[in-house]
This record gives structure tokens, sequence and C-alpha cells, in this order.
């Protein structure tokens, strides 16, 4: 059945494609797992976002073809009555090969693939940067100011509830002359000598006190 479905795409005219995107959204998907394997779904899925980048039709078809074949993959990614290896194949070798959901038209669409990114990616800083760097292919994006996206990946992470703190090296300074000591910024140290500033104020409060009871 793939191949043929594969031969039909591309030699079908974009009106015939759409319906036959709607026959496997409301069908096909619906078959049981061993009629079709993991393989031929990844692979009939790529042949769909190859295809509708290169529709020769009027802007509206065009339209109506992206926003149906993007509910298709986030449906996909998202059910649960589908293998979960099919979620994960579908997400990492069609979605993140063809960024389709990061650069849809619509901010809703937008902002449903972005939870998806965001539930895949762990949530640590490095985990993020080494994904944006090092991982995630962002070609499919060139037209596009993909930076974005990669910053909200970072943003999305961000503890907006804790405060900011230095590291304790984060204010040493280098000295300006040669043989001066480098100033080191001790955060212990400094509440050592706040303590004992305190204390030694504490003790002149109280002879203080002491001098006026003995003049009394």
């Amino acid at each position: 059945m793939c191949p043929l479905l594969l031969l039909l795409l591309f030699f079908a005219q974009p009106l015939d494609a759409l319906l036959l995107l709607q026959l496997l959204y409301q069908d096909w998907l619906q078959l049981p797992p061993q009629l079709l394997t993991v393989k031929e779904a990844v692979l009939l899925l790529q042949r769909l976002a190859y295809v509708q980048d290169r529709f020769d039709a009027d802007p509206a078809t065009c339209a109506k073809w992206h926003c149906l074949f993007l509910d298709i993959v986030y449906d996909i990614c998202t059910s649960s009555n589908l293998a979960p290896e099919l979620s994960d194949e579908v997400f990492g070798k069609v979605e993140r090969l063809f960024l389709l959901g990061l650069r849809a038209a619509d901010p809703v669409r937008r902002a449903r693939f972005f939870s998806l990114y965001h539930k895949h990616i762990p949530a640590g800083l490095f985990d993020r940067l080494h994904f944006i760097i090092c991982v995630q292919e962002w070609q499919s994006m060139s037209g596009s100011f993909w930076l974005k996206s990669a910053l909200d990946l970072i943003l999305a992470v961000l503890k907006e509830d804790d405060p900011i703190m230095l590291a304790p090296n984060s204010a040493q300074a280098p000295p300006l002359l040669p043989g001066t000591r480098t100033n080191v910024f001790n955060p212990s140290a400094q509440q050592a000598q706040q303590q004992h500033a305190a204390q030694q104020q504490h003790q002149q409060q109280q002879q203080q006190q002491q001098q006026q009871q003995q003049q009394q």
C-alpha cells in the first residue's frame, strides 16, 4: 500500500493529494499497527513533507494542505493510541528534519509544536545548548529567523522565581600592577567581618549602658 500512495503523491494534482491526505487522516491512521510498519509510516510522512513545500497551486489550497498536514503530524506525536515508537520516530525524523511546526504561519500551531520540543529536550541549560548547537539541524529554517526558536528553548527553562546569584569567583579582578595581590571576593570572609563588626557594636552599646548606670 505504501509504494502506491507514494506514486499517487508524486503524480497527482495538489487537490487530489489533499483529498488523499484527508483519507489518510481519517482512515489510514486508525488501522491496526501490524498493517503498517513504523518505517513505512515515517517514510510516507517524509514524502508528504517533501511534496507539500513544492505545490504549484493557489495560496488558499497550499495553506489548507499545510494546516492539515501539521495537524496529522501533531496528532501522531501526541496520540496515546499509537505506539510510542511511532510518535518518537515521527517527531525525530519528520518534524525535526523539516521543522514544519516551528516555522508554521499560525501562532497557535507553532506554540503547540514548540511544546513538543520543550517536552522532548531535557530542561537543563547545558542540554538545551547542546541540542541547539550540536544536535539540531536548522537548515530547513534558513529562510526565517531560526535564532528566535533557539532562544525560546533556552528561556523556557528559566526559573523566574529564583534570585540571580553571582558565582563566588565572578567578582575576581586581575591585579593592575605586577606584584600586587589579586582582589578576590570571598563571601564567607565578608560575612565574618560583618559579624565581627556587629559584635563590636553590641559590646560598645553595652559598655555605654553600664557607664550611664554607674553615673546615675
